[in-house]
């Protein structure tokens, strides 16, 4: 009688966790399919550092990027400016709304007036 009892209780544990990935998995594409329509929230934070400004992008409220220097550049250095930061953020964030890589290269830093 032990046995059938410990039998059926390990097919009740097995069938919960098995119930558990898939509902994961479905969160998980629902999410990736509101994200592919543009409806995940994303935004950008803008702070200050001890070596100027930088910022962070949040996506579905969770934290996908902090950057304290300015990316694609030599050195470890912060933006001069508030203004410099929110430009880049901004950049990064229509990257990721438009579902491109959010890479800031030297040519976009130029046109943005980051670097000469």
């Amino acid at each position: 009688m032990k046995k059938y009892i410990l039998i059926y209780f390990s097919f009740l544990i097995a069938i919960s966790f098995f119930s558990a990935c898939k509902s994961n998995g479905t969160k998980e594409n629902e999410k990736e399919q509101l994200a592919k329509k543009g409806m995940v929230p994303v935004n950008a934070s803008i702070f200050k550092t001890d070596k100027g400004w930088g910022y962070s992008i949040f996506v579905d409220n969770k934290l996908f990027i902090r950057q304290d220097i300015i990316p694609a550049v030599e050195g470890n250095e912060g933006f001069a400016t508030k203004d410099d930061a929110t430009k880049v953020a901004e950049l990064v964030l229509n990257k990721i709304k438009n579902n491109e890589k959010p890479i800031v290269k030297k040519e976009e830093l130029k046109e943005l007036g980051i670097i000469q």
